[in-house]
């Protein structure tokens, strides 16, 4: 198998992102991105950078392990019945998107290590407010659902904001969790990531 790169800048509006699959600085020769691409197999590490109004963002690194295989029984040997933690950079970067994978760890009992909330005004980079968990701090998803609303609140916003969640680690009570929860998620799993 291989990874399929999705971006988005913030502020959407006026944005254009480049990326680079080959460790070269994507401000200087980068490829456009206009929409969720296939890496090339083989890719390991991916920089990406956004550009507005002539301003350029920090260059993102992402280092990708090998690439994935399919879920399910080829993916690494986990004991269904033992308590399991996966560490990997894990990000959700549209709201819908968040709040589902808090509704699959509520349901699982999996909670959210090294978790950070991001949540921006729409269409304004300036008033933003975030939360950083460090990465030993585990917290149950119903919190982390309680916490962006405070966010929400205190920021203050016309319209719903847009919410990024990002998280170091997962922990299940059962290996048979955290398989559930990355079919139902559609995360592929390294077996690198995987301790029992």
């Amino acid at each position: 198998g291989t990874y399929r790169l999705r971006l988005k800048a913030v502020p959407e509006r006026g944005s254009s992102l480049r990326y680079t699959t080959d460790g070269s600085d994507p401000k200087l020769g980068g490829g456009i991105y206009d929409g969720e691409v296939q890496m090339p197999t083989g890719t390991r590490i991916i920089l990406a950078v956004a550009e507005n109004a002539g301003i350029y963002s920090r260059v993102e690194r992402i280092d990708l392990p090998d690439a994935p295989g399919p879920i399910g029984d080829s993916g690494p040997a986990i004991d269904p019945a033992r308590p399991a933690e996966w560490s990997a950079r894990f990000m959700f970067g549209e709201r819908r998107k968040a709040f589902a994978v808090l509704e699959c760890l509520k349901r699982l009992g999996g909670q959210l290590g090294g978790a950070r909330l991001n949540v921006q005004v729409q269409g304004d980079s300036t008033r933003f407010l975030e939360l950083t968990h460090g990465p030993a701090v585990f917290r149950q998803p119903a919190d982390i659902e309680a916490v962006a609303a405070d966010l929400e609140a205190k920021l203050g916003a016309p319209e719903q904001p847009n919410l990024q969640l990002f998280a170091a680690r997962l922990s299940f009570p059962t290996g048979r969790a955290l398989l559930e929860a990355a079919r139902e998620l559609s995360i592929g799993i390294d077996t690198g990531e995987i301790r029992q």
